[in-house]
């Protein structure tokens, strides 16, 4: 799954856009945005945080469903933390759904295409022409390693900084803010491995292809979402 610094990346791609359309106009708000971008990945069980499409946990990828925050939350949209939570659940879905399944293939010993864990046995990855055992496919290093090399070069290029103030939380009821200080401190375990990574070459994921859904992320949301975000904010401010 995507990690916090992914995450964090592509919401340095739609801050910008949101500071255009005054969803942000602070600090506070875009402190309150990023934090919010991170904070659904900061529990145990991440059932209720992330609105997945099943419960079932027997299916490998349970992808989110964003619709549904925005169905559970209607007067928080609109707000940075509100808008954070929703990133969060839309570059996890578009991940999952589109990314993901472009670039590895979860298939039984015949190639068909498998979501259930007890039936997925290769997983084939297309960026390098190889099939890899699907067992142990989650839990291999080198899948970790491509997420620690990634980190790097996203570190460099969005110039990350996570000097993280604290957030009230506006009324989600499935998070805690409070958990940001241990955000804090597995982002900065996951740089510290990142500086010290003996290699720069990937295994599994090709790096480019995962920059260009990083930037493609933000106008996306923005394609899908304007209308609530946007409609929503400009009710809000009438008020």
């Amino acid at each position: 799954m995507p990690g916090y610094i992914i995450h964090l990346a592509a919401a340095k791609e739609l801050q910008p856009v949101l500071e255009q359309h005054k969803l942000l106009r602070n600090d506070d708000d875009i402190n309150a945005f990023l934090v919010s971008c991170l904070i659904p990945d900061a529990v145990s069980d991440k059932t209720k945080t992330h609105y997945r499409q099943t419960d079932d946990k027997a299916i490998q990828i349970r992808y989110p469903q964003p619709w549904r925050f925005c169905d559970a939350y209607p007067q928080l949209i609109h707000t940075p933390a509100g808008i954070g939570f929703l990133f969060h659940l839309y570059v996890d879905y578009l991940f999952y759904h589109e990314y993901f399944s472009r670039h590895v293939l979860l298939t039984d010993a015949d190639h068909a295409l498998q979501v259930r864990k007890e039936k997925i046995e290769l997983a084939i990855l297309l960026d390098y022409n190889k099939i890899v055992s699907g067992k142990q496919f989650f839990i291999e290093k080198p899948l970790y390693d491509d997420y620690t090399i990634i980190n790097a070069i996203l570190e460099k290029k969005y110039q990350l900084s996570y000097d993280f103030a604290p957030v009230e939380n506006p009324g989600f009821a499935e998070i805690d803010y409070s958990r940001i200080d241990d955000i804090k401190q597995n982002i900065l375990y996951y740089s510290k491995l990142s500086r010290q990574a003996p290699s720069h070459e990937t295994h599994v994921l090709k790096v480019e292809p995962l920059l260009e859904f990083i930037r493609t992320t933000a106008p996306r949301f923005m394609n899908d979402y304007s209308d609530i975000l946007l409609n929503a904010f400009s009710a809000f401010t009438r008020v």
